[in-house]
């Protein structure tokens, strides 16, 4: 009889901790898979996105569950500037482009991805007459060198025979009196507008500033092949608190990076691209301009 209750005793203990066990795994796994169900976990913040390149961008939040995903492109950035096509301005989880990584979403909410990329009308640069601006500067400078060389071939044969006919006197005294001119005209070609000149230096083309602090302006050009313009611009302010002025229509900010220190201008634009010029002769960057082809 007493051994009949322990087993009954027995088995209600079993029982009842099986059922224990099962209630708590049953909870457990119910909850684990139904917190996230429907969800996607955001990658990297929006500041890390930042400046990748938007196709990247697009995989990791696809790759994460992200269902609803739109690009939207920016036709502002100018061509040979440090902006790339197609690099991340911003990303936004449904309107928020503060969010922080590994945060939870329905995975249908509106992940915007925002980028950069040349305008085409800019691309083309033509005017409103229809006419090239690029292949007419080529076809003008065409004309100016065909020119210029045919009057140095002129002059260099008038030279030579004048020289040939002359004495050994006659051609010293000209020799001498060229020299003389040289040295006269020197000084006009170093004089320029300019006080300061800085350079950004990139792997295939440079970025190059001229300041003329009498004018208070700003000239701006890079040094690839198929642009040749220059933006002037009128700035505001002093390099030690920084200066303000636009190029092509963006706005930019430059300031000495150490105070009073005019050795390193740090550039900025509008759309948060930062970059370290240095101080080079303006005589230099000058012939920049002049050398180009």
């Amino acid at each position: 009889m007493e051994m009949e209750k322990k087993k009954k005793i027995i088995g209600i203990v079993g029982i009842f901790i099986a059922l224990i066990v099962f209630i708590n795994l049953a909870f457990s796994d119910g909850g684990e898979s139904k917190s996230h169900k429907g969800e996607a976990q955001t990658p990297s913040g929006s500041s890390i996105q930042k400046g990748k390149d938007y196709k990247d961008v697009v995989k990791e939040f696809e790759d994460s569950g992200f269902k609803n995903i739109k690009t939207k492109k920016l036709d502002d950035m100018i061509t040979g500037w440090v902006t790339g096509d197609g690099e991340v301005k911003s990303v936004s989880v449904d309107g928020d482009k503060d969010y922080s990584p590994d945060d939870w979403y329905p995975n249908d909410v509106e992940v915007v991805i925002t980028y950069h990329m040349s305008p085409e009308e800019k691309k083309s640069d033509t005017n409103s007459n229809g006419e090239n601006n690029t292949e007419k500067t080529n076809t003008e400078k065409t004309n100016t060198e065909k020119t210029n060389t045919e009057k140095t071939n002129t002059e260099k044969t008038n030279t030579e025979k004048i020289n040939t006919e002359k004495t050994n006197t006659e051609k010293t005294n000209t020799e001498k009196t060229n020299t003389e001119k040289t040295d006269t005209e020197k000084p006009n070609t170093e004089r320029s507008i300019y006080e300061k000149a800085y350079r950004v230096r990139f792997q295939d083309y440079d970025i190059c500033y001229l300041i003329d602090e009498d004018a208070h302006t700003v000239s701006v050009f890079d040094t690839t092949e198929e642009y040749t313009y220059i933006y002037t611009s009128a700035y505001t302010g002093d390099f030690n608190n920084g200066i303000d002025f636009e190029v092509n229509g963006l706005k930019h900010h430059a300031h000495y990076k150490y105070w009073d220190v005019d050795t390193t201008l740090i550039v900025a634009d509008e759309s948060g691209n930062e970059n370290k010029a240095e101080k080079r002769d303006v005589d230099t960057i000058e012939k920049q301009i002049k050398l180009r082809p």
